[in-house]
This record gives C-alpha cells, sequence and structure tokens, in this order.
C-alpha cells in the first residue's frame, strides 16, 4: 500500500539475543521460555552470583600477582636506580689517577647482568675528559678493636636480581696511562740500580756482604742524592704530565653496563677539589718514585681526596 511519508510503520518486534539465555542454561541446565526471559534475568543473576562469585573472586585474587608480572616483564621497562653512599675517592698513586667510588644499586621490573661499572669525567675549567674501568671490588669491615679494614678482588661481573639490591664499592683506573706509567716506573727503576751498582764501585762489588750491609744502611741518603740526578728529575717531569687532579671542579657520570642494552644505565654529579688537594696528591709522586726504587715510605702515606658530592647541573 501507498503510505504517506509521515505514517508511522510498524515494524517486527525483534527479541532479545539467545546469548543470555544460552548463558543461563549453561549454568542452570536448561533455556528458559522466551515469555519468561525477561523477568527472570534479575533472579538468575543473583543466583549465579550467589553460586559462582566467590569462586570468581578467589580466582582473580590468585591470578592478580601473576598478570602483574607478566604486566611488568612484557611492558615495561628495566631500569637500575643507583644510590650514592660513600663520597668519592680521588687518588694518584701507583696505579696512576684513581677513583673509587661506593653505593647501592636498585634492579627494578627484571632480573639484569651487570656486565661492567664505568666512570667519566670531565675537567669543568678545561674540558678535558678521563675515562676510567672498574678494577678492585672494595670490601670494608670492622675488626674486633673498631678499626676498618678493607679488602679488595678483581671486580668482576654479577647478576643484579628484580627488586633487589647490591651494595658497590669499587676502586677505578684509567686504562689509557698504564703503559705510560709502567714505563716511566720500568726506566726509573733501572736508573736507580745503575745509581746504586756506580756508588758501591761496580756489579761485583754487590755480592759482597758488607757492601750489602752498606746499600742497605745507606740507601736513604743514597737515594736523595738520587733526586738530584736528571734521570730522576726527568721521571717527575713525566709523572707531572699525567697528573689530571687539578684544583677545581669536575663532571662526574657513573655508568653501568649490562647484557643485550646497548645504552648504559648512568647518574651524575659533579664534586670540586681544593688547592691543599692538588697539592696533596701532587705530593704522592715521591711515593711512587719511591716503590718503583723499592724504598719504603718515610713514614708518608698516600693522600686521597673525598669531596662532597654536589647534583650536576
Amino acid at each position: 500500500h501507498n503510505l504517506h511519508p509521515t505514517c508511522w510503520v510498524s515494524r517486527p518486534t525483534i527479541e532479545k539475543p539467545v546469548a543470555l539465555s544460552f548463558f543461563f542454561s549453561l549454568f542452570f541446565g536448561r533455556e528458559q521460555p522466551a515469555s519468561r526471559r525477561e523477568s527472570l534475568t534479575m533472579a538468575e543473576t543473583t543466583q549465579f552470583l550467589q553460586t559462582w562469585g566467590a569462586l570468581i573472586v578467589a580466582f582473580v585474587a590468585l591470578a592478580q600477582p601473576w598478570v602483574v608480572a607478566a604486566y611488568r616483564r612484557l611492558y615495561l621497562e628495566p631500569n637500575i636506580v643507583i644510590e650514592e653512599v660513600l663520597k668519592p675517592d680521588i687518588g694518584f698513586s701507583a696505579f696512576g689517577t684513581t677513583i673509587g667510588l661506593g653505593g647501592t644499586l636498585l634492579g627494578e621490573n627484571d632480573s639484569q647482568f651487570v656486565t661492567q661499572m664505568r666512570a667519566k669525567v670531565i675537567r669543568t675549567k678545561d674540558g678535558s675528559p678521563a675515562e676510567f674501568a672498574w678494577r678492585i671490588a672494595r670490601t670494608e669491615i670492622l675488626q674486633s678493636d673498631g678499626t676498618p679494614k678493607v679488602t679488595g678482588a678483581i671486580a668482576s661481573a654479577f647478576v643484579l636480581e628484580r627488586e633487589a639490591t647490591f651494595p658497590y664499592s669499587v676502586l677505578m683506573f684509567e686504562p689509557s696511562i698504564d703503559s705510560e706509567l709502567a714505563r716511566i716506573g720500568n726506566q726509573l727503576q733501572k736508573d736507580w740500580q745503575a745509581f746504586v751498582v756506580a756508588q758501591v764501585g761496580g756489579v761485583a762489588n754487590l755480592v759482597d756482604p758488607a757492601v750489602q750491609a752498606k746499600i742497605e744502611k745507606d740507601a736513604e741518603a743514597m737515594y736523595q742524592e738520587f733526586c738530584k740526578q736528571p734521570e730522576h728529575i726527568n721521571s717527575s717531569a713525566a709523572l707531572n704530565r699525567l697528573f689530571y687532579w687539578y684544583a677545581g671542579s669536575y663532571d662526574l657520570t657513573l655508568l653501568v653496563d649490562v647484557r643485550r642494552r646497548e645504552a648504559s644505565f648512568e647518574k651524575k654529579w659533579r664534586f670540586t677539589l681544593t688547592d691543599d688537594d692538588e697539592r696533596r696528591l701532587r705530593d704522592n709522586m715521591n711515593l711512587i718514585q719511591r716503590t718503583c726504587c723499592n724504598l719504603p715510605p718515610p713514614g708518608q702515606t698516600y693522600y686521597s681526596a673525598y669531596p662532597s658530592y654536589e647534583r650536576a647541573s
């Protein structure tokens, strides 16, 4: 029939989806007649929750830790938090230019295999850089008399477990000067031995017990005379060229390298050395030279500076 456009057209009634009826028939064993579906929905829902609600809640509570762990593993980036504890240990010794760092690492979101720790330092006055690699892992304990005792071992890779902490105390050396430092030390040792031989009248006299006793007795006086010789003066100049720790401020970056990750985890600070720090660190050169000549220190120990951490700007 032709109907006026403004007239309502009767449409067939569409029944509600059978999914709800099927869902309840699955649990209650029967499908409700179409005439009763709508009126029984609330009652059946209440019965369903009373029967299965507690089990669903228990299942969700049991599965939640696994879901959270899976989410962290799949979607959260592993991270290492670096927290400093000990002040930086700034040194210049027979090991060369050194820096000691101590603190705590916190592994977040996943376990990680730490392959090495490094440090980069930039002298802010002139931009001169220095790079350090870990060499010694230090352990400090208190002895029965209350005095600290520091032991060391070769630094090696370790596993940082997820949500676990790892205390670190590492002494780092500057690898770029290793060969030059060894060359200076070996040459100075040869020059000192040649000087001693000349003082006792030749190599053949070294086997004489009396000469040996004289060398042991007069070693300090002989060394003071040796310090005036060009060979010793040249070694002082060579060590001075390797010296890095001038008075002023430095930017420090600690880098933690992990397996299967290109970028390192890092933290930045700044520290400042005083004029007195520089002077006393330079005085360590005398101890380095005496060590090369196998002479004991004259009541002097290696000086280390312990500046406070300043946050990087």
